[in-house]
């Protein structure tokens, strides 16, 4: 009996210590620069250069207003599109963002100052991604 149970840890313990077996599946992150449109129009979103989960924030004030734009590309039915769910209205100086999508339909986005250390971290989620909550850091 007492053998049994070295025998399972031991095993258990192999298992568990393989380089490369993941112990906790960590989600990749991208490191995007911010692209300053202010005072130059509204950005293209055309699909041609981009593939699958790519994500772009901008910075515009087309509407008179600061505030930040995030383009995303996502394929449905075997077509690749771009959505503009949100521009999120703020005068802090961002200058990149780490993306991460937590799945098919929800992608984190954490604006950050590189300088200062700055950030805002928010959460766009939904098919053609149309909601969005503010996270807390």
């Amino acid at each position: 009996m007492k053998t049994a149970i070295i025998r399972i840890l031991y095993f258990g313990m192999i298992i568990f210590f393989i380089p490369g077996y993941p112990v906790i599946a960590q989600k990749p992150e991208k490191i995007i620069e911010i692209r300053d449109y202010r005072n130059k129009g509204i950005p293209s979103t055309s699909v041609t250069n981009h593939k699958d989960k790519d994500v772009e924030v901008v910075r515009t004030n087309f509407s008179r207003v600061e505030s930040y734009g995030f383009i995303i590309y996502k394929r449905f039915h075997g077509n690749l599109k771009s959505y503009w769910p949100l521009s999120k209205s703020m005068k802090d100086d961002f200058n990149k963002a780490s993306v991460v999508w937590d799945n098919d339909t929800c992608v984190t986005i954490r604006l950050f100052n590189s300088t200062t250390n700055l950030s805002m971290k928010l959460k766009i989620m939904g098919k053609e991604f149309t909601s969005w909550e503010q996270l807390q850091e």
